[in-house]
């Protein structure tokens, strides 16, 4: 039971790690600061390392997949390991953890299905709020196209597309409804601004 109440701040860490991958810019003020706080290799290592953790969770997903979904995964999981040893002079120690990324995140997700479905929505709610906070800053600058977290315009537009239905869900969980109506009104509205004004090519 006390291993079970541990799985979700290790998802929460993984969710958190996962959101600092690529260059962002964390201060609301100063747009121009671009932090790398986490690697690609980093984060696939922790979430290897939850899953590892729980090897209890592990054995039950396993076995709760069909014979062929396994034997697909572990497949893949061995391609990945054998092109990392058979480039192994010309990797880093980072490249090649970067290429268990494909196995080890649907593996994870998968092991801790229960956490995700707790955790995603708000998750990527407050994602969407940090992303359309910058993207409205950089609108109010008088900024051209809007490159948001990702300082891309087509994948800010993606971004913000992606993260509006889970905030608009975690808006409908509040219990009065002239305040969900509000809410809900201001996330589309804002959405909708900014990503015509994105700039985006798929817009």
């Amino acid at each position: 039971m006390e291993r079970s109440r541990m799985a979700f701040p290790a998802v929460a860490a993984v969710l958190c790690t996962l959101f600092l991958i690529y260059p962002n810019r964390t201060a609301l003020f100063a747009p121009d600061w671009i932090v790398f706080a986490f690697s690609t290799a980093s984060v696939t290592l922790l979430a290897l390392g939850a899953v590892l953790c729980f090897p209890h969770r592990l054995v039950a997903a396993a076995r709760s997949l069909p014979a062929w979904l396994r034997a697909a995964f572990c497949l893949f999981a061995l391609i990945t390991l054998v092109h990392c040893i058979r480039h192994a002079g010309r990797y880093s120690v980072s490249e090649a953890a970067s290429g268990f990324v494909y196995p080890a995140f649907p593996l994870f997700a998968y092991v801790f299905a229960p956490e995700l479905r707790r955790a995603l929505p708000p998750a990527l709610s407050l994602l969407w709020c940090w992303n359309a906070v910058l993207s409205l800053l950089e609108l109010l600058n008088g900024n051209l196209v809007l490159g948001g977290l990702a300082m891309n315009k087509n994948w800010n537009a993606a971004l913000l597309l992606c993260c509006t239905p889970f905030a608009l869900l975690t808006v409908s969980r509040c219990r009065n409804r002239a305040v969900r109506i509000a809410a809900w009104s201001v996330i589309a509205l804002l959405t909708l601004i900014l990503e015509i004004r994105c700039g985006s090519s798929g817009v």
